[in-house]
């Protein structure tokens, strides 16, 4: 797969440095050094650890919300 990686920064107070690793550099420390693949793993399972968060905190809220909604329209049509 050739396909650009998105990538984030955390600048503090000294500002920030970047660095574009090529794709085929990043799939030979992959391959061949413990840990850079240690450090490029838990960056990516934490990210898809803060997206599944956000989505059940989504869908979640959704679904009370809607519960609620219901909720009242029922009171409503008990009460009319």
């Amino acid at each position: 797969m050739d396909q650009a990686y998105p990538a984030w920064v955390e600048a503090g107070s000294e500002g920030a440095t970047v660095t574009r690793v090529r794709i085929e550099t990043f799939h030979r420390l992959m391959a061949a050094e413990p840990a850079f693949r240690g450090f490029a793993l838990e960056a990516m399972s934490s990210r898809i650890f803060e997206l599944l968060r956000t989505l059940e905190e989504v869908s979640t809220t959704t679904i009370v919300r809607r519960v609620a909604a219901r909720s009242s329209c029922d009171t409503r049509r008990a009460v009319s």
